[in-house]
């Protein structure tokens, strides 16, 4: 008598929450079975799982053994479905330039890497796209201005997410007084005034580039080591300047 021994070649199964279409997991399958799946167990979930995680696709995937059969739970991250951007927002800036710096644009997926936990996904990246977006918006002349990013769930489906951004507006900054340290009376007058110019809204960036300016005037009159040092008083709505000029040696 003759006994045969079947031994079953490896298998793999791929389980998605929310189901992917037939198509997608056959094409994933491919992709992860065309290394082989006979190395020793481990080896192969170890490398199941840093070929899922490549994607950038699926949230922590995880891969297990059973006798011949591996099996692998898929969980896809999300995409943005809509972003809506409300609060009242300074003249000069657009809601789009908003959208372009928040990471929230329609029809991209949620980073896998910035999931963190079920009970507060992506908690991190929201409160990092309020931070980055507040400073944004505080650079066009405000204090304080606070944007809370938000995710909710969309009519179109599980794997859709909705995004809203709320701006709640700081204090407008505006010029106070000019004071000038280290030239005399008339050149200082006459910085102050190129400094301020009209007044208004006081911007941190205007600011510096008007100090570069002048820095660059000076190295350009042969004061090679010229530097100012700028300190900002702020009182309330207005941002008071100093500014100390070191000249130093005219060549």
């Amino acid at each position: 008598m003759i006994w045969l021994l079947i031994v079953a070649s490896p298998s793999l199964e791929l389980i998605a929450e929310p189901p992917l279409p037939a198509a997608q997991i056959s094409s994933i399958s491919r992709y992860l079975e065309s290394p082989g799946l006979s190395a020793p167990a481990a080896e192969v979930i170890e490398r199941l799982q840093g070929d899922l995680a490549k994607m950038r696709r699926f949230i922590a995937p995880r891969c297990t053994v059973i006798r011949s059969s591996f099996r692998c739970s898929l969980r896809q991250s999300p995409r943005v479905a809509t972003l809506k951007i409300s609060g009242r927002l300074p003249f000069e800036l657009l809601r789009s330039d908003l959208a372009r710096r928040s990471s929230l644009r329609p029809g991209r997926h949620l980073p896998v890497e910035a999931y963190g936990s079920d009970s507060a996904p992506f908690a991190a990246l929201l409160a990092k796209v309020g931070r980055r977006l507040s400073r944004f918006v505080d650079a066009r002349g405000y204090a304080g201005t606070k944007v809370v990013a938000t995710l909710s769930a969309h009519p179109r489906g599980p794997l859709w997410r909705g995004a809203e951004i709320s701006v709640v507006l700081g204090e407008p900054l505006r010029w106070g007084a000019v004071q000038i340290d280290g030239l005399p009376r008339r050149d200082a007058a006459a910085l102050a005034r190129r400094i301020r110019r009209l007044g208004g809204r006081f911007r941190n960036a205007t600011l510096r580039a008007r100090v570069t300016e002048e820095e660059r005037a000076l190295r350009s009159g042969g004061y090679v080591e010229a530097a100012i040092e700028v300190q900002l008083n702020r009182r309330d709505q207005l941002v008071g300047v100093n500014l100390r000029v070191e000249r130093g040696v005219r060549l």
